[in-house]
């Protein structure tokens, strides 16, 4: 199954895609619901714990990439094992899920692209369920997908480079604001630890929040759909292990942002604000460029998300084709 298709994918760019698409820009959006439903101790505990999870989740795609190392992943794992039927299921529902992932993506980069810069969204152009569909976010969403076309058209070795520079500057602005507020935070914005109530204990909290661990730690997957594309050069068992080195750096970047962030002030006040992950590190040290930090971080987790998995849906179609379930 790997035919036509480049062999440029190095054993760091296996990590860069995996841990790039793991990360999106969900934590901005979703730390108010962690906290208000476990609590900072809470949280931290359900993704350790949703972490380990998805480790043992992980091992098994890890023994299956490295035993069919070749492009399909899931796909070619459910043909070797239960006939064309079954792959074909698959397959189609990795495509649809994943090709919805990337129509998603291009919607959120407009969204906090007007978070960052106010009035880039433009004038409203017409409205879908109600909501305004605007000029700037529209132009911004196509031509990021224009873009990703591209460099997917050209082969994974661009849009792997591309992976490398977007993941490590997302860890390089993730650790200014994380260093600021482990550092410049206090350790009593964090009380109360969990989240409870009478009627509602602190577990049941942790579980729910753990119970999301699946979602949050999605995107390693796109390793075994790219085994195919490694370089020559590149270690079987080194591009396998990244898999779960991957799944274990997120859960220590989600632990010490709901961490950092929970410090900036009494995390109670906190999930009430609009954005409270960038409107606390606003309010807290009156600085508007730690903001922009927080926000920018969020932008490139959203794009090596939607670049993981703009290459994820193009190869499960490749796959499907070349493996005479779809028109090849």
């Amino acid at each position: 199954m790997t035919g036509d298709l480049q062999r440029s994918i190095g054993t760091a760019q296996f990590f860069t895609l995996s841990f790039g698409c793991i990360i999106g820009v969900g934590w901005v959006v979703a730390l108010p619901a962690w906290l208000t439903q476990a609590g900072p101790g809470g949280a931290s505990l359900a993704f350790v714990g949703g972490g380990l999870a998805m480790m043992l989740v992980g091992l098994c795609y890890a023994e299956l990439a490295t035993a069919l190392p070749v492009t399909g992943g899931e796909i070619a794992y459910a043909y070797e094992l239960y006939g064309p039927a079954t792959s074909f299921a698959t397959g189609w529902f990795l495509a649809l899920s994943s090709i919805a992932t990337t129509a998603f993506e291009a919607i959120s980069l407009g969204w906090i692209a007007g978070a960052i810069v106010p009035g880039v969204e433009g004038p409203a152009l017409y409205t879908v369920a109600g909501e305004p569909v605007r000029l700037g976010s529209l132009a911004i969403g196509i031509g990021g997908t224009a873009i990703l076309t591209w460099l997917n058209y050209r082969g994974a070795g661009a849009a792997s480079r591309l992976q490398d520079l977007l993941t490590w500057g997302l860890l390089a602005t993730s650790v200014c604001f994380i260093i600021v507020g482990l550092t410049g935070g206090s350790v009593e914005h964090l009380q109360p630890l969990f989240a409870g109530t009478s009627d509602r204990p602190l577990w049941r909290g942790v579980l729910t929040v753990m119970a999301t661990a699946p979602f949050w730690y999605a995107g390693f997957d796109v390793i075994p759909q790219m085994m195919g594309e490694r370089a020559h050069d590149a270690s079987l068992r080194a591009a396998g292990a990244m898999i779960l080195l991957s799944i274990a750096i997120a859960g220590i970047f989600y632990v010490l942002v709901i961490l950092s962030i929970s410090m900036t002030m009494p995390w109670r006040e906190l999930v009430t604000l609009p954005m409270p992950a960038a409107e606390g590190f606003r309010r807290a040290f009156d600085s508007e460029l730690l903001s922009r930090v927080v926000l920018m971080a969020a932008v490139l987790g959203l794009v090596t998300t939607w670049n993981s998995v703009f290459m994820f849906a193009s190869r499960v179609l490749f796959t499907l084709g070349r493996a005479r379930l779809l028109a090849p």
